[in-house]
């Protein structure tokens, strides 16, 4: 693809690997605040249930 190349030829392979490792991070960030976020509403799931119930 034309993106592919001019973004290549744009940035060293210093820099690319920089902004690989920047965009996982901030994924994990959005992923860390959606968690914190949204962990209240969700309960417990039926499959940690059926887990427990078996080690009884």
């Amino acid at each position: 693809m034309k993106y592919e190349e001019i973004f290549a030829r744009s940035f060293s392979r210093h820099d690319q690997n920089r902004f690989r490792s920047g965009a996982l991070l901030a994924c994990f960030v959005i992923l860390w605040c959606m968690c914190t976020v949204f962990k209240p509403y969700l309960g417990t799931l039926p499959a940690c249930l059926i887990l427990v119930e078996t080690n009884c």
